[in-house]
């Protein structure tokens, strides 16, 4: 008698990431089924975001692909398929275009984005950025953004 795929434990919507049990289920899974191996932190990410629309099956594969081409060494996100590698992370409000980007003009838009919502107030947008307001006006100095 067959066995019908089984979806992936709690993976299968929404990503792994959305609770701590369900990735942990899904990194259970990948090392019972290559227990000598070692995923990078950003591939366990990868495969803890993704959808999963497939089952088991498709993330079973997915991973011995992976462990072929990462050879002796551990499987990092570059092992893993395109698709994978480039779906959006579930915490991640932006998504890179494939030309790339200026990392340090993104950086200047968002601190002047948050000192205009906080009309101006340090404290209130480093606290918008997630940053200490030390570390906000050695931003803004570095990028001579106006007088701190």
């Amino acid at each position: 008698m067959g066995h019908s795929p089984a979806p992936v434990p709690a993976c299968d919507r929404g990503g792994c990431a959305a609770t701590a049990g369900p990735s942990r289920r899904c990194t259970t899974l990948v090392t019972s089924w290559l227990p000598q191996r070692q995923l990078t932190p950003a591939a366990i990410e990868l495969l803890h975001a993704y959808t999963w629309p497939g089952n088991l099956g498709e993330l079973r594969g997915v991973v011995m692909r992976a462990a072929l081409l990462a050879g002796d060494g551990p499987i990092e996100a570059i092992h893993l398929p395109e698709r994978i590698r480039t779906a959006p992370l579930p915490h991640s409000p932006v998504r890179l275009p494939p030309e790339g980007l200026s990392l340090e003009a993104l950086e200047i838009d968002l601190i002047r984005q948050a000192l205009a919502r906080a009309s101006g107030n340090k404290s209130r947008a480093a606290e918008l950025l997630g940053l200490t307001r030390h570390t906000l006006i050695y931003r803004l100095e570095k990028y001579k953004l106006g007088e701190p």
